[in-house]
């Protein structure tokens, strides 16, 4: 279970939000651009501290204003798959898989069977030793999502995955990215724009609306609760 209750001034507004994700479940973060949606997602990685709250999984401390606990992001065990990927273009497909593993200093061989391990399921074997700047969108996507499960994170956050995508490959991803995601079995937080990943993937939807969630509740809400389906659609 993630826990989430923090408070943060932001430039225009205050940012004050309470979540929970189950173990296994997938959070769709819906919302307009700019409302804090990549900041909650940063805050609980621990890429960006909250003024106050706290932030827990599994029972366990993220971060805790009152007792002054705050895990730095590599002792956090979180699987992070940013909008833009944030692949090495000069490194290998291997190699960027590898990189969250060697940070964590896993000995050889461990780092070996891991990333043969997620490369495989990825489908990217054969392109393992080809330059991420080299490769397409789907196959960056997939090596991003390589990279954060190599690690076997707790918990695991995606900031719009599919959006670099071009719309044949969105929808040929849609599926494959929610069995990946859904096998693992974590908490996710996928933040997207997209009604057709909040109903494909997702089994609960929060609308964030300028630094607060005004609504939570199961994904096929979207198609009837009007604000929630227009707030995604922009």
């Amino acid at each position: 279970m993630l826990e989430i209750r923090v408070q943060k001034r932001l430039r225009d507004f205050d940012l004050d939000v309470s979540l929970e994700v189950p173990e296994g479940e997938i959070l769709m973060l819906v919302g307009e651009n700019g409302c804090g949606k990549s900041t909650l997602l940063n805050m609980v990685a621990g890429l960006v501290n909250p003024d106050a709250g706290e932030i827990s999984l599994s029972g366990e401390p993220l971060f805790d204003s009152s007792l002054r606990i705050n895990l730095p992001p590599e002792n956090r065990k979180i699987g992070y798959v940013f909008q833009n990927y944030a692949l090495f273009p000069h490194l290998t497909v291997y190699e960027n898989v590898a990189f969250g593993l060697r940070a964590h200093h896993l000995p050889k061989q461990k780092v070996e069977e891991k990333v043969d391990e997620q490369l495989k399921a990825a489908g990217l074997w054969e392109l393992r030793d080809a330059r991420a700047v080299r490769i397409s969108g789907g196959q960056k996507q997939r090596t991003a999502l390589a990279r954060a499960l190599a690690i076997d994170p707790s918990l695991l956050l995606l900031d719009e995955p599919l959006a670099a995508l071009d719309i044949r490959r969105q929808a040929e991803m849609r599926q494959e990215l929610g069995d990946l995601i859904r096998d693992f079995g974590v908490p996710s937080i996928i933040v997207t724009h997209d009604l057709r990943d909040v109903v494909s993937i997702g089994d609960m939807v929060s609308l964030m609306e300028t630094g607060k969630v005004i609504h939570t509740g199961p994904a096929e809400e979207v198609f009837n609760a009007e604000p929630l389906a227009g707030a995604v659609m922009r």
